[in-house]
Parts: structure tokens; sequence; C-alpha cells
């Protein structure tokens, strides 16, 4: 557990040097930035590193690849190999959903006084996101942050700068933007007699980009 900034390399090293039972696991990656507080308490160190929404991979954007003992948490982890997914070709369907169910882009960060009351920010007591004017009207989020109490080490200053630095955070980690979702069906040509001689060239990985086109 950690209530300051923290960076993807300290929360690895976090996980690993506290689990009960040791093991050969080295964990790597290539991220920088910080993120503020985590809390993985009692926790299995796999829901540590994948949690939906509190694990590492899902806070600091990782994709995980594993190679044995060797655990890389990476800020991309595929290629673009030009792969085109098309009608006519081999896109045999799509689906596509769109939610704005949790898509916030007003944020009330909530900080906390000397004598426990809630502590808000000065004059507009609101962040709003850079997308704001995107929707038809303010989607509102209240924040508790963390580590925001006024106190005799930390200024109101300081405590409503963490606290807008929290907000604007959120932001950064997408929460002003729809949750989209596409499934794909397509034939791997690669793999038909008719195509067989073209395999090596439409190879996909894990985490590959490819490029859908779906004139609908």
């Amino acid at each position: 557990k950690n209530t300051g900034q923290v960076t993807a390399r300290a929360a690895l090293d976090g996980i690993l040097s506290n689990c009960v039972v040791p093991t050969d696991f080295e964990f790597y990656t290539d991220i920088v930035g910080t993120r503020t507080g985590v809390d993985w308490s009692r926790m299995n160190p796999v829901k540590a590193l994948l949690a939906d929404e509190t694990g590492f991979c899902a806070r600091w954007g990782a994709q995980l690849v594993r190679d044995d003992w060797d655990v890389y948490c990476l800020s991309k982890a595929g290629l673009d190999r030009g792969i085109r997914i098309e009608y006519a070709k081999n896109l045999t369907g799509v689906d596509c959903s769109e939610s704005i169910e949790d898509v916030y882009t007003r944020i009330i960060p909530v900080g906390e006084t000397k004598t426990g009351g809630e502590l808000l920010l000065s004059g507009t007591i609101w962040v709003d996101s850079p997308l704001f004017d995107k929707y038809s009207a303010p989607r509102v989020y209240c924040l508790k942050c963390k580590d925001a109490k006024e106190s005799s080490s930390v200024s109101k200053t300081l405590a409503r700068s963490r606290m807008r630095e929290q907000a604007l955070a959120m932001f950064e980690a997408g929460c002003d933007k729809p949750a989209i979702s596409v499934s794909v069906d397509f034939v791997n040509l690669g793999e038909t007699a008719e195509y067989a001689q073209y395999r090596s060239l439409e190879s996909v990985f894990l985490y590959d980009t490819v490029h859908v086109i779906h004139p609908k």
C-alpha cells in the first residue's frame, strides 16, 4: 500500500517484494509516469496486476506479455503489421457497440479539512474535461481524493493542488471517452488452401493493431 505518487517500476517491485511466498518471477516495464495511491493489501498478486479497475495494468495502461518467469508490462506490446480486414477480402461480420454509461466530463474533487469536513476547490469547485462540449449535458462525478487532507504539514493550497491533479488524472485515463467494443469475425486467408503461399504475410499476434475497414 502506498498513498503517495507511485511509479510503475515501484508498483511492480511492491507487488513482488511483498508476496507471502517468494517466486522466481521478474517484472519488466517501459512505462513512465506516476499514479496517486495504490492499495493491494491482502490481494492475490495476479489480481493486483490484472484487476479490471484497480490492477496495475488498468491503472498504468499496460499490456502484459508473459514469457515463462519473465513478465513484461509494456506501454505497447504489439505491432502494426499493415493487416487489413475488409469486405470482399476476409471480413465476415462486425459487431460494434458504444457506451457512455461510465463517462464523466465534470469532476468535483473532494478533500478533507482539519476538522473532518469536506474541502472543495476554491472558486469553481469542479474541473471540466477538454471534451466537455462534446456531450449534450454535463456528466458529473464526485471524486473522494486521497492524500488531500488539510493538516499541520499539508496546507489547503497543497491539498487542493492534489485534488486538482487527481481530477486531471481521471481525464488522462480516459474517463471522458465512451467505451467502444468491436467484435470482428474474419477468415485468415493464409489458412485456406487457395492462399496458403501467403500465410507468412498475414500473421497476427496478441496486442497487434489491425485495420478494420467497415464503410457503414
